[in-house]
């Protein structure tokens, strides 16, 4: 990713492209914004929030985001449960869009909501409906560390039994929460 982000921003002389961990990232000026489109579950729980308050300027923003699609046609939905849990019983498929009234008694909205550098929480959900091609939603499917961690079989043959399911398309609902808050002015 790293790579595709180099090239899109070449053209920017100050964009500068740091490759390492977030854990491992140590800024050298603090900044107004910190987001994690998709990532926040991959970073240290032990030292998430101390780092990101570290990387930020007093009164300036930490955005957390990530999106839950879900299969928009009931029966289909329940083809593909039925399916999952046929082939491989182990993968909970949690599809369901957080809402405004449970963000902060989930995570990451919980830990969050308790993290005192960080102040003013909200939270703003999405909802987009649209079709997906049957190849990128397999595609897609295949990048979830649920279906990851599968054995190599189990995966070939989930991913069979997903692509004799589906049509050509793929209709879904897109649900997307956006977490703010500031970090805290002394």
């Amino acid at each position: 990713m790293a790579d595709v982000l180099v090239r899109r921003t070449a053209r920017f002389p100050d964009v500068q492209v740091v490759r390492g961990s977030f854990e491992e990232f140590r800024p050298a000026q603090r900044f107004g914004l910190l987001f994690s489109a998709e990532a926040w579950h991959w970073t240290a729980p032990e030292t998430r929030w101390s780092l990101a308050a570290d990387a930020l300027a007093d009164g300036a923003t930490l955005a957390l985001f990530w999106n839950t699609e879900r299969i928009a046609e009931p029966s289909l939905r329940t083809g593909m449960l039925q399916t999952v849990a046929e082939h491989a019983p182990s993968v909970v498929i949690n599809d369901e869009p957080l809402t405004a009234e449970h963000v902060w008694h989930r995570w990451p909205g919980d830990e969050l909501s308790g993290v005192a550098a960080f102040e003013s929480p909200v939270s703003h959900h999405y909802r987009r409906q649209w079709s997906m091609a049957k190849t990128d939603y397999l595609d897609l499917t295949r990048t979830r560390s649920q279906f990851r961690m599968l054995p190599p079989s189990v995966r070939r043959e989930l991913l069979a039994a997903l692509t004799s399911l589906f049509d050509d398309d793929v209709p879904l609902v897109m649900h997307t929460t956006l977490l703010l808050a500031r970090r805290r002015r002394p």
